[in-house]
């Protein structure tokens, strides 16, 4: 589910697993919960990761430390990153995805090309092969189902994401 990677007065790091919810549902404990419960501590998440990602999540000891960690999030003091495999050929290597978000038919998410609120997303990609390419994306805002929307609007097929921080 998870493995911690530090543990300080202020703060714990964990990797989460792909496949892992963050909150509980159906009856079983996300991993906030689980860490909460293994460790003892009372703990404020700084964000949230998806449950079909996997990587690097920031669980604040202390309110005064949570507080602390949204405003550096929030001021673009921590920089996000995510590695995402996806199949098809964008029509560039390399740029930016910028759009607002909305709606679309069965609850998706697609991008729009009017700009009043916009998703920001830079990305650099890669070949690895067989029609499939690595990207790093790097989110300027955080909208939800972003980079999702940003590969579909390089016309890409997404397979899997890891965030790193």
């Amino acid at each position: 589910m998870y493995n911690i990677v530090a543990d300080t007065a202020d703060f714990i790091v964990i990797s989460k697993d792909a496949g892992v919810h963050f909150h509980s549902q159906d009856g079983s404990a996300g991993v906030a919960a689980q860490l909460g419960a293994d460790t003892g501590y009372q703990l404020y998440p700084v964000h949230r990761l998806d449950t079909m990602t996997s990587g690097l999540l920031l669980f604040a000891k202390t309110l005064t430390a949570a507080q602390t960690f949204t405003q550096m999030f929030s001021d673009h003091q921590v920089q996000k990153y995510y590695l995402a495999i996806a199949h098809g050929k964008p029509k560039k290597k390399q740029g930016w995805i910028v759009g607002d978000m909305a709606k679309s038919r069965r609850s998706m998410y697609k991008l729009l090309r009017t700009t009043e609120n916009p998703a920001m997303t830079q990305f650099f990609s890669h070949a690895l092969g067989e029609g499939n390419r690595v990207y790093l994306l790097k989110p300027l805002t955080g909208k939800t189902h972003q980079l999702r929307v940003a590969l579909a609007a390089l016309v890409c097929l997404f397979l899997g994401i890891l965030f790193i921080m």
